[in-house]
C-alpha cells in the first residue's frame, strides 16, 4: 500500500512563480517521488485570464499530458484545486516536470503544494 502521504494531504509549498512570458515554463521538477496535492492560481492582473498546465514524463512533449488547458481564472477569486484525500493527487516520478503557461506575459501567480517522499517507503 502506498501510504507515505497518509495524513499529509495539504503538503508543503513546492513551487511558486509568476511567469513573465506566454510560453510554457517549468514550474517544478521532481527530484524524488512527489505528489502534487494542491494547485492555486491567483489572478493578479485585474482581467479574466487563462492558463495551461501539463505533467511531462522525462522527455515528453508538454501537450501530451494536459492537467488544465485554457482554464479561466476570474478576477473575483483564485483557481484552487485540492486532492482531497491521500494518494488522490498528481503523482510525479523522479525527473518528471510540471509546466505552466499564462495566456499573456504577466498576471497569473502559480503555487504548487505537495508531499515529497522521504525515507525508504
Amino acid at each position: 500500500m502506498n501510504d507515505w502521504l497518509y495524513g499529509q494531504v495539504a503538503g508543503s509549498l513546492l513551487a511558486q512563480l509568476a511567469p513573465s512570458v506566454s510560453t510554457p515554463v517549468t514550474a517544478f521538477v521532481a527530484s524524488t517521488r512527489t505528489e502534487i496535492t494542491r494547485i492555486r492560481v491567483t489572478n493578479i492582473s485585474g482581467a479574466t485570464r487563462t492558463f495551461r498546465m501539463s505533467h511531462q514524463a522525462s522527455g515528453a512533449f508538454a501537450a501530451t499530458a494536459a492537467i488544465y488547458y485554457d482554464q479561466q481564472v476570474l478576477t473575483t477569486g483564485p483557481f484552487d484545486w485540492g486532492a482531497g484525500s491521500p494518494n488522490a493527487g498528481i503523482s510525479l516520478s523522479t525527473g518528471e516536470t510540471v509546466m505552466v503557461r499564462s495566456d499573456l506575459t504577466a498576471g497569473l501567480s502559480f503555487s504548487l503544494y505537495g508531499v515529497v517522499q522521504t525515507g525508504g517507503r
